[in-house]
């Protein structure tokens, strides 16, 4: 059950750490602290020693990670490691009671459920990756189709020690196509959403806590979204084309990126945002004292600005900075 893509970058390097005697030792103390419960499932090469995963036996969901010892030798019976492999095996059950728990729960309710995300955080930072097919007008109609998946979560979420916290974020990509995408059977850590849709605009719901249904309100932008699709980098052209329509000019400095952006309240294709600007700059200087902003609405469906404009009073009475507050969600 050798999973050969985990151990493919460890060909070749020497010195770093020994995989073969990193593997010998935990298999050695996977046998001598769960005998036959474990199987090798890969390796991943970090600074200065490996990682050696283990999968329970029968089971194609649950992992369980060691970090071996830079020196495998150490990596035995009544040392730090065997410390290590205890709470690793506590953490891998429970991840993957929690794994399992989600994928019976959003398969009951039929909205695909892709894979999930930030799974080395623990079951409380699980980030759910789900397809709805979201439109202006259906917003709240596809969201009360969660209700049932969460309140199924709910029930499952029992027979472990997770809770609903705060943490608890569903990244909700658009359908693509005439038919939604099938989740995975099993659904294991390993599955991804294609890098390609994250170019798209994608949205997620925050702070799902004590509560079976997702309003509308709830939306927000996913806030990578900007930075992936160079939407970032067409913004900031759009600022510096307006300052110089501008009587008093001004710079967008080479890093520029929106601030403080929000969706709007009612549709799901339309953000505000700023990009941050400077007064004064020196030609050729890459960073400038930014003391502007340039307030641009843009719609995502159209791909243009539908109102530009521009704010000069961004500071406090300390200097520091003080944006007016967007409308939206």
């Amino acid at each position: 059950m050798l999973n050969a893509s985990f151990v493919a970058l460890s060909l070749g390097l020497v010195g770093c750490a020994d995989r073969d005697a990193s593997i010998k030792a935990a298999t050695q103390l996977s046998e001598a602290l769960y005998p036959g419960e474990l199987e090798l499932y890969g390796t991943s090469l970090q600074k200065d020693h490996y990682i050696v995963t283990f999968a329970v036996r029968n089971d194609p969901v649950t992992r369980i990670d060691l970090n071996v010892d830079p020196k495998p030798a150490d990596c035995r019976l009544g040392t730090k490691c065997e410390d290590r492999f205890r709470k690793a095996y506590a953490v891998g059950m429970e991840n993957g009671k929690v794994l399992k728990a989600l994928s019976r729960s959003f398969r009951s309710c039929g909205v695909p459920l892709l894979a999930v995300a930030d799974l080395g955080q623990g079951a409380a930072y699980f980030h759910p990756q789900i397809e709805l097919n979201l439109t202006n007008e259906n917003q709240q109609e596809e969201l009360d189709r969660l209700s049932p998946c969460l309140k199924a979560f709910r029930q499952e979420s029992k027979t472990t020690s997770f809770n609903l916290l705060e943490n608890f974020r569903l990244h909700i990509f658009p359908t693509v196509g005439a038919k939604p995408t099938s989740a995975p059977d099993p659904l294991t850590r390993e599955h991804s959403v294609a890098r390609k849709r994250y170019d798209g605009v994608t949205y997620f719901a925050n702070r799902v806590v004590n509560s079976d249904v997702v309003k509308a309100d709830d939306l927000r932008l996913y806030p990578n979204y900007a930075g992936n699709s160079g939407l970032d980098k067409k913004l900031a052209e759009i600022a510096a084309d307006f300052l110089k329509t501008q009587p008093g000019g001004g710079h967008v400095p080479t890093i520029a990126f929106g601030r403080d952006t929000k969706l709007d309240s009612q549709r799901i294709d339309l953000i505000r945002t700023y990009i941050l600007a400077c007064s004064e700059s020196t030609p050729g200087q890459r960073r400038c004292k930014t003391d502007l902003a340039v307030r641009i609405t843009y719609d995502l469906a159209a791909n243009k600005a539908t109102e530009v404009s521009l704010v000069t009073d961004i500071q406090d009475a300390r200097g520091n900075l003080k944006l007016p507050e967007l409308p939206g969600r």
